[in-house]
């Protein structure tokens, strides 16, 4: 996707109003983020995997399960405010299993065409992981500090944030790992916490 397709899709967690947290909000350490967005390539790679990570997997038939109401991307950065939200649709998911354990998989193998710039995401009980064909935000800032990465499927979010062991923050390009697993899931209104 490029660059100004992101930004013209992005949206500024600010516009998603002011609601309670959900319950089912889940933190989590993670290994990597890798962000590209250079001219007419981009490419985000998440990786959320450990054996004890225990993601509260939602029950197939219940009110999360993503092969009914879908899901979602979000990336983030808590110092600018710019974002940008993507579907991963129903009718992508399927219920799948990783080291015998229930988990649900997303696959488009069209992307970033298609219904969904997102590649393949899984959600397992030892994992959360998403690979998309777009770089969802402009990276053009000099440095971006912290990306932040939730995945939504009905009331459970999935959040990550990469700050602290950041081995690549440049334009174009914001590489992150070993994060671990931040104090809360994002609020649903956003306070720049650094100009941007």
């Amino acid at each position: 996707m490029h660059r100004a397709t992101a930004m013209a899709i992005a949206a500024v967690l600010g516009v998603f109003g002011v609601t309670a947290a959900p319950a089912a909000d889940q933190p989590l350490p993670a290994r990597r983020l890798l962000m590209v967005d250079i001219p007419g390539h981009g490419e985000l790679f998440h990786n959320a995997k450990h054996e004890d990570l225990d993601v509260h997997v939602p029950a197939p038939g219940g009110p999360d399960d993503p092969t009914t109401v879908g899901g979602t991307l979000l990336v983030y950065n808590p110092a600018t405010c710019e974002s940008a939200t993507f579907d991963m649709p129903a009718s992508g998911w399927r219920i799948a299993h990783a080291e015998s354990a229930l988990a649900f998989k997303f696959v488009n193998r069209s992307a970033p065409a298609g219904p969904s710039p997102i590649f393949v995401a899984v959600i397992g009980v030892d994992r959360v992981k998403v690979r998309a064909r777009a770089s969802f935000i402009s990276l053009s800032e000099s440095s971006q500090g912290s990306l932040g990465v939730v995945v939504t499927l009905g009331s459970q979010r999935y959040c990550t944030l990469f700050g602290g062991f950041v081995t690549r923050d440049q334009p174009g390009v914001f590489t992150g790992r070993l994060a671990p697993a931040p104090a809360s899931c994002p609020p649903t209104s956003c306070v720049p916490s650094a100009a941007p």
